[in-house]
């Protein structure tokens, strides 16, 4: 979860060169998804399970507890994680490599 919400504010903080707005929508991220998952396992809404805060939290799957959602194992949590890591960071890298960094 941490590697995920950091690589959040970075990609938000290197796009918009906003570190408060980053900041801010991390610590968001932080909150808010424990509310957004109860919901989404209270309704039992199907196609969130691929959303990254129901997958985020592993230690449900190495201490032997069931899963948030029927059909979701570890390796689907652990694949979900990286292809949101990998949505975050690619774009985040192409566009620092366009940016005209100078030393002042």
């Amino acid at each position: 979860m941490i590697i995920l919400l950091s690589t959040l504010a970075f990609a938000l903080s290197t796009i918009f060169t906003n570190s408060a707005l980053a900041i801010t929508i991390a610590l968001l991220g932080y909150m808010a998804p424990s509310i957004i998952n109860m919901l989404v396992i209270q309704y039992k809404v199907t196609f969130m399970q691929y959303f990254v805060t129901m997958n985020w939290d592993l230690s449900g799957y190495l201490f032997g507890n069931l899963p948030a959602m029927e059909g979701m194992t570890m390796g689907m949590s652990i694949i979900t994680c990286l292809i949101y890591f990998l949505i975050m960071i690619i774009p985040t890298f192409i566009i620092f490599k366009k940016k005209n960094i100078k030393n002042i």
